[in-house]
């Protein structure tokens, strides 16, 4: 190294306890009295690593999760989504961002529903439920959704997090299972006044 030079090195040791840690090493150099002095500083930053980590990895969950994931600020305005979401809704971020999520209102619910879900989540920081909602193509879907609200150390909410599974096929396939069992049970039905109108003409 040379004078009034810097060089700055991230370093990766084992301390004492054969634990990993992560060093910001910087060596300074400059000229006095024509001699060259260093300076070495290294500042341990493994927790600083770590949380990056756990960020980055929190991150990858969230965008490849199966379900659909809002999150809003405290106002209910939408500050992300995943692409789970963007899939199931035809909505990117960039449509429902600063939006409330009510633009995927189908107004099947009442506003007593809402009221209801709201009262909920105040009280006990969390709602679950099946709602009927509508996507950017206007066509409807069902969705098992659930809220929780997001609170700082001061208690305040700062954020929620909404997560929804989209359950229109199953409830199709519930439907159609429960009509066949009415068309089966209608058969029987026929089937034993037959027997028994049968009997009496015997």
């Amino acid at each position: 190294i040379v004078k009034n030079q810097k060089i700055k090195k991230e370093l990766t040791l084992i301390d004492s306890n054969n634990q990993k840690r992560v060093l910001e090493f910087m060596l300074s150099s400059f000229e006095i009295d024509n001699t060259i002095e260093y300076i070495a500083i290294a500042l341990d930053v493994t927790s600083k690593k770590e949380g990056e980590h756990k960020l980055k990895q929190a991150y990858k969950v969230f965008e490849n999760a199966h379900d659909g994931i809002i999150i809003t600020d405290a106002n209910a305005n939408i500050i992300n989504v995943n692409k789970a979401f963007e899939r199931n809704t035809g909505y990117f971020l960039v449509d429902v961002k600063g939006k409330n999520p009510k633009l995927l209102k189908s107004d099947i619910q009442d506003v007593d529903f809402y009221k209801n879900m709201w009262k909920e989540i105040n009280l006990s920081s969390y709602w679950e439920g099946e709602i009927i909602n509508k996507r950017k193509d206007g066509k409807l879907y069902v969705e098992r959704l659930k809220i929780s609200a997001v609170y700082n150390e001061e208690k305040k909410v700062i954020n929620y997090i909404a997560l929804f599974s989209d359950i229109t096929l199953q409830k199709e396939q519930q439907k159609l299972i429960k009509e066949n069992e009415n068309i089966l049970y209608q058969q029987s039905k026929m089937a034993a006044m037959g027997e028994m109108i049968g009997n009496i003409a015997h």
